[in-house]
């Protein structure tokens, strides 16, 4: 990231590490609402959800 602010260094690392989190705590805040939903299934769609925001917030980026 050479050539950006340094506000928005520090935006996007903000935003990655709150991505993260969301991807481990969504099994968890999910488990009771779908109860005949595999754990497994759970983390799999939380990784998925993970890359589309990862992937959005590149483009994002890139668009600056």
């Amino acid at each position: 990231m050479s050539g950006v602010p340094d506000w928005l260094v520090k935006w996007t690392c903000l935003v990655c590490d709150y991505i993260l989190f969301e991807q481990m705590i969504f099994p968890v805040a999910f488990k009771d609402d779908y109860p005949g939903v595999p754990e497994d299934q759970l983390c799999f769609d939380a990784k998925n959800n993970r890359d589309v925001k990862l992937q959005n917030v590149a483009i994002t980026i890139d668009k600056v």
